[in-house]
């Protein structure tokens, strides 16, 4: 069974230039949790809860002050992996909208599989 969490937006620190450094930004999270097994009873403790997986991340996120994107979802795959024992792997896609000011891509973005 796959959870999926699609742009979760959040404000932290992160860049590699003079300018990102001490300002917050807008990431966009992707997040695919493959579950060990499905859930056998309609109840919350049976899986993992969305709400506990989007703090978390929130929190990785807005602690860590990244330089690099891969480092941001490194973070947060290891994090997700180490609370939530119900997860087999995670599949974590970051997005930095509006980096390259003046050029016609949306965003960039990296993407780790644990």
């Amino acid at each position: 069974m796959i959870i999926g969490i699609e742009k979760l937006s959040i404000l932290c620190e992160i860049g590699c230039n003079k300018e990102e450094r001490g300002v917050h930004q807008e990431i966009q999270v992707d997040c695919q949790l493959k579950l060990l097994s499905e859930p056998n009873i309609d109840d919350i403790h049976d899986t993992v809860s969305y709400d506990e997986v989007i703090e978390l991340i929130e929190t990785v996120a807005r602690k860590g002050a990244f330089f690099l994107l891969e480092i941001a979802a490194k973070s947060i795959a290891e994090a997700i992996l180490k609370r939530f024992v119900k997860v087999e792997s995670v599949l974590i896609t970051i997005r930095k909208p509006h980096i390259l000011s003046g050029r016609a891509i949306p965003y960039v973005q990296t993407e780790v599989k644990r």
